[in-house]
């Protein structure tokens, strides 16, 4: 049920990232507008890696840690295939059961490389939720490519996404929220 919960969640939040700009374009000339190229794929969970110059800070409400993890990423898209680099903080609460964090990731391959934010989530049950949003590099310039990974409580990896072309739309103002 978690599972399926955060795959919905992924997918509303990039609908709803997707859905201004594709309305913004809309306007504009639509025959102009490539479709965002969506994938499937699973994660092979990999080593974590020590992170130079870093210890757990301990407070009140818990304690920050600096994590580095390293796997593979494959895909029905080979652009979306390769190895992964994530270099995030995590802070954890609930005697290390909770946490939430953010940092950078990095997808490289044959083709080239995508790099860009991520924000990661742990739950009490062991499993884990990850998104990142990349910049294409090398021979992926120009691209964008929005990753999310799940991770089950045995550390069974689901990882999906979308590749399009050009940068992320705009996100929305306030004025776009209800009263």
């Amino acid at each position: 049920m978690r599972t399926t919960r955060m795959m919905i969640a992924g997918a509303v939040a990039l609908a709803v990232m997707l859905a201004p700009g594709a309305a913004t374009a809309q306007s504009a000339d639509t025959e102009d507008l490539p479709l965002p190229a969506h994938w499937s794929g699973s994660v092979t969970s990999g080593p974590r890696f020590a992170v130079p110059g870093t210890e757990a800070e301990l407070f009140p409400w818990g304690n920050r840690t600096t994590v580095g993890l390293t796997y593979t990423n494959e895909s029905d898209d080979p652009r979306a295939t390769g190895d992964v680099a994530l270099v995030f903080t995590v802070d954890w609460s609930g005697g290390n059961q909770m946490g939430r964090g953010s940092g950078l990731a990095r997808l490289v391959n044959q083709g080239g490389s995508f790099e860009g934010p991520l924000n990661v989530i742990y739950y009490p049950d062991g499993s884990e939720f990850r998104m990142a949003l990349m910049d294409g590099k090398d021979g992926f310039e120009g691209l964008t490519y929005s990753m999310t990974n799940y991770l089950d409580p045995l550390g069974r990896g689901q990882s999906q996404g979308l590749i399009w072309e050009g940068e992320m739309p705009p996100i929305p103002d306030a004025e776009a929220l209800p009263d």
